[in-house]
This record gives C-alpha cells, sequence and structure tokens, in this order.
C-alpha cells in the first residue's frame, strides 16, 4: 500500500518531514472520501484523528515550511508582458480544467456501467453495504423455508454473493433497468435451485423477483439491508414493449 512509505519515514527522525508531507494528501483524501460517502461514524472518526496527527507534526516544523513555501513561490522580478499574462492564465486553466475533465469523463463512464444493474447494487459498495437480506423464497408456489438470516449482496462487477445458514454460494448476475429483467447463475439459493432469470419490481425498500416460463417457478422477495444514501441516479427509461427474460 501506497501509505508504508510514509508510514516507515515517519519512523526515524531523519526522515520524518518527508514522511509527514507524503502522508498528508494520502490521509486527508481517506478522511474526506470517509465523510463523502457517509461511512459509519467510528470510521470517520478515525480517519480524522489521524489527519490531526499529521498536521500536527507538519506544524511542529512551521518556520521550514513557511521559509520553503516563500522560496518556491518567489520569482524574480520581469518586466510584464501580455504573452507571460497570457501564459500563467493558462496554466492555471488547464491545472483547473484537465483534472475537472477527467474526473467528470470517468464519473459518467461508471454512472453508464452502474445505470443497467443499479437497481440491484446501490451505489455503495464499502464493506458490503448495499446487502438484501432473503424475507420471502417461494418454489412452484410453496414457501421454502428460510433458516437464520440470509443475505445477498451484488457488487459491480456482477457477481452475486449468497450466505444463509453458515453457507456461500457464489455466481454471476445481469439485469436490464429499463426492461426489468435479470438473470442470476450458479447461485444455491435453495435446494436444486442454482438459476433464476425473469421480471423484477421494486416496492419501496424491497425488491420483487419472479422467474420466467423457461426457469423454475420461482418467487423471491428481498429487503435492503445496510443500505445507506444512494445518489440520484436518472430514472429509468419506459419500454414501450413486453419485457423479456434476459
Amino acid at each position: 500500500m501506497l501509505e508504508t512509505v510514509p508510514a516507515v519515514l515517519l519512523l526515524f527522525r531523519r526522515t520524518r518531514r518527508a514522511g509527514a508531507v507524503l502522508m498528508l494528501p494520502m490521509i486527508l483524501n481517506v478522511a474526506l472520501m470517509n465523510y463523502a460517502i457517509d461511512l459509519w461514524p467510528a470510521t470517520q472518526r478515525i480517519s480524522t484523528v489521524f489527519l490531526v496527527m499529521n498536521l500536527y507534526l507538519l506544524a511542529c516544523d512551521w518556520s521550514l515550511w513557511r521559509r520553503l513555501t516563500i522560496e518556491l513561490f518567489h520569482r524574480p522580478l520581469v518586466s510584464p508582458s501580455r504573452w507571460r499574462t497570457a501564459g500563467d492564465i493558462a496554466e492555471i486553466a488547464a491545472a483547473l480544467l484537465i483534472p475537472a475533465a477527467v474526473t467528470f469523463y470517468l464519473f459518467s463512464q461508471v454512472s453508464l456501467l452502474m445505470q443497467p444493474i443499479v437497481d440491484f447494487i446501490g451505489d455503495r459498495h464499502i464493506n458490503r453495504a448495499g446487502t438484501w437480506i432473503v424475507r420471502q423464497l417461494a418454489l412452484d408456489g410453496r414457501d421454502s423455508p428460510i433458516q437464520g438470516e440470509s443475505l445477498m449482496y451484488f457488487d459491480f462487477s456482477k457477481v452475486c454473493h449468497y450466505a444463509a445458514d453458515g453457507r456461500t454460494s457464489e455466481g454471476k448476475f445481469d439485469a436490464d433497468r429499463a426492461r426489468h429483467t435479470f438473470r442470476i447463475d450458479d447461485v444455491v439459493s435453495a435446494p436444486g435451485l442454482n438459476s433464476i432469470h425473469g421480471t423484477y419490481r421494486i416496492d419501496g425498500g424491497r425488491m420483487i423477483l419472479d422467474s420466467g416460463p423457461s426457469s423454475p417457478t420461482v418467487h423471491l422477495v428481498l429487503e435492503r439491508y445496510r443500505w445507506g444514501k444512494q445518489l440520484p441516479f436518472r430514472p429509468a427509461p419506459q419500454s414501450s414493449g413486453k419485457a423479456r427474460g434476459l
């Protein structure tokens, strides 16, 4: 991990300043992300404490950083010119616009990838936030007993995890938000059942999945479990045709 290098530098008196400087952007990024995606309060507090400790180490050498900053930004007197001014403005604009453009592009690409399956995964993938708990599982019209706490988790890479009564199963899934269709394969959620595909609908905090005619009759009711704040993704487009299985 990148934090290892500055952490080792902090252990020695001669390299502690370099360690504190290198650690600052990393721990600041961690702290800001913890608050931005609204992680658990304990996680936020821990990252804040580490950030304060890092700032304290830097404050101990305030005079050194002040002199270094003055030397760094000191410029010899030169006669002003329009070309130099334009170059300075272009340099500042590039430093601001290029990272903003790259960030916007990456976010838009991730949003496009998540759009078809966002009903299943939400947008929080930290420590399995976005898990579903199984509330009902019916096979051929008969309720299948649910032993203990049965959980399903759909991740961004279209992998489905199922855990119940001390056993786990892992498979693949796919979905189409526009047509409200889904497919779950290689996940053993009941004896003899390892593949489900059909249509689904969202009912508040629940998702109801019903199998199509080409698979065993399955009625599965999932309820959101440990879901946090969600980003306002665009509404799913309306489909004019009849929903078909994937």
